[in-house]
């Protein structure tokens, strides 16, 4: 199956609040447990596509040293995730909305961090070459994402394992449609030089560790 574009930027507010309702705590702790397991003490670290901002915060309560901005082009998004900073222990992290390429800044982060983004990407080499742009030498850049199954069929059948609300079950049938294969990942990031490893995380999900 080819890959089927969706939209870049999720900005209807039903469909972001289902989205931030959704259970993604499975995929969002191996996402996690990969980081703490391989990142020390990150100085700057930024969040593309950050969502509702679990990740990003659960992360700035593990890294309290750590400065985190966490960025989504969404409005809807940015105002999930801040009204969720309440039960927030540390003053690390910003949410702003804000277009990835739109972003410039002096200082350069040594960890960049993207969960379920790439999917959404509708130009993933302008996506990459943006990232290595914002690192430092020596950065990491961890992207996981959504691979994409061989068919329609396999689709249906693992978006049917779940009870998902209808706007959700729709969202994550499109996110499957525009997932990657393992092997187009690869491809990819071997086109930029980069030394990589792409490695299968959980039943769904591949997960890319760059060095810049």
């Amino acid at each position: 199956m080819k890959r089927i574009l969706e939209i870049e930027i999720m900005s209807d507010i039903n469909q972001c609040l289902a989205y931030s309702k959704g259970d993604f705590s499975d995929s969002n702790g191996k996402f996690i447990d990969y980081i703490t397991g391989s990142v020390s003490k990150p100085s700057n670290v930024l969040d593309i596509g950050t969502g509702p901002g679990d990740v990003a915060i659960e992360l700035s309560n593990i890294y309290p040293a750590s400065e985190f901005l966490a960025i989504d082009g969404s409005a809807a998004m940015i105002e999930i995730a801040k009204s969720k900073m309440s039960n927030h222990k540390f003053n690390n992290i910003q949410f702003v909305e804000c277009n990835l390429y739109d972003l410039e800044l002096k200082n350069k982060f040594d960890l960049v961090l993207s969960k379920d983004t790439l999917h959404h990407i509708v130009a993933p080499i302008s996506f990459i070459n943006k990232i290595i742009s914002l690192c430092s030498k020596g950065s990491r850049v961890l992207i996981m994402d959504l691979i994409r199954p061989k068919t329609v069929l396999e689709c249906k059948k693992i978006v049917d394992e779940f009870n998902l609300d209808p706007i959700l079950k729709k969202d994550f049938m499109h996110s499957l449609y525009a997932g990657f294969e393992i092997n187009e990942v690869s491809e990819l990031l071997t086109s930029f030089s980069l030394k990589f490893n792409t490695i299968r995380i959980g039943v769904r999900h591949f997960l890319c560790d760059i060095t810049i």
